[in-house]
């Protein structure tokens, strides 16, 4: 499914991921075929399945004593499969640096293929739904031509005139996906399961206490030192188990707020013609911070065409850098 290429001593190895592979490698000496990769993928997107419950479904309905699919098998084929489908349509062969990970797989190939959230698939999409005739408002008789060439029908000379409208749609979905709380990154989370930095920053603060302006070392255990004990504890008082539960029986009753409540950091609330100000920054990071929304531009049909993710607010400053990334000229809006 992929190969090594060599060019000269000095670099480093390549993989190459051809698009005309019928097999792909997903493990150590184990291999699937494309229809496999299509029903993995199709299952997740048609049945929610995650890759644990796809990894099961597949050992109780086709498993052997020799070969047991895992969840980091499907993790697998799901990304490759992906990659393979956006790479055919952009019409490239994904080349990556040897020796990554699924992770550093996915992100690399998010930069080559991703195109800053813009779907190129959906590019000039057009139906009968998001497509329509346009008609003026006020229709006379100076826009329809006189006949004259008696070789011509009335169909192919009113054609001329006819111009098409299309529409997009662009809205927010308030979702907060994480990315890591330091000051000004929106990187992903080097573990999305707990923790609250990027890899980059994991690296340089792991041992040392997440309060903001702190350099002392952690306790052991925790993630703030013996100074910030305090704060950690009351961290971890808020964030248990029975302490979501009573949050999500508060959520009931929107609009009320509570004094045992932890003012945890979150997005900004404001609405979309305030000033874009942005809220203040938290004093630790213990938990990650979120994006505000996730910005989506659809055809009425509901296929997608643009998305990007808003950190701080939907305010008119993202919205319009956002449009003008998606259609840079005039030319490439929508009529």
């Amino acid at each position: 499914e992929h190969f090594q290429d060599l060019s000269t001593i000095s670099k480093p190895w390549k993989w190459v991921y051809l698009n005309l592979a019928k097999y792909i490698e997903i493990g150590q000496a184990l291999w699937v075929h494309q229809l496999f990769c299509a029903s993995a993928v199709n299952g997740m997107y048609s049945f929610h399945a995650s890759a644990s419950a796809d990894a099961e479904y597949w050992n109780n309905t086709f498993g052997t004593g020799e070969i047991v699919i895992a969840r980091a098998h499907i993790w697998q084929t799901f990304v490759q499969e992906l990659m393979h489908t956006i790479a055919e349509e952009s019409q490239i062969n994904v080349e990556l640096n040897d020796a990554l990970n699924i992770k550093e797989v996915t992100a690399e190939a998010f930069s080559i293929l991703g195109e800053n959230g813009i779907i190129r698939a959906a590019d000039k999409h057009s139906c009968e739904e998001c497509t329509q005739i346009y008609w003026p408002i006020n229709e006379t008789s100076t826009l329809v031509p006189t006949v004259t060439d008696t070789g011509s029908s009335d169909s192919d000379v009113m054609d001329i005139y006819k111009r098409f409208v299309k529409m997009a749609v662009m809205d927010g979905i308030v979702m907060g996906p994480t990315h890591c709380a330091h000051d000004n990154c929106q990187n992903d989370l080097s573990n999305s399961g707990g923790g609250s930095l990027c890899d980059q920053h994991h690296l340089h603060l792991g041992s040392y206490c997440l309060v903001q302006d702190c350099s002392n070392r952690r306790f052991e255990g925790t993630c703030a030192c013996d100074d910030h004990q305090s704060e950690w504890n009351t961290y971890k008082r808020y964030t248990t188990h029975n302490a979501h539960s009573g949050i999500r029986r508060m959520l009931q009753h929107p609009g009320k707020s509570y004094e045992w409540q932890p003012k945890a950091k979150g997005p900004n609330p404001q609405h979309h013609d305030d000033p874009n100000t942005d809220p203040p920054l938290p004093s630790n990071f213990f938990s990650p911070s979120h994006f505000y929304c996730v910005e989506t531009i659809c055809a009425p049909c509901g296929v997608i065409i643009a998305w990007a993710k808003f950190d701080q607010s939907e305010s008119p400053t993202n919205i319009l850098n956002f449009l003008g990334s998606v259609y840079p000229t005039e030319e490439s809006r929508p009529d």
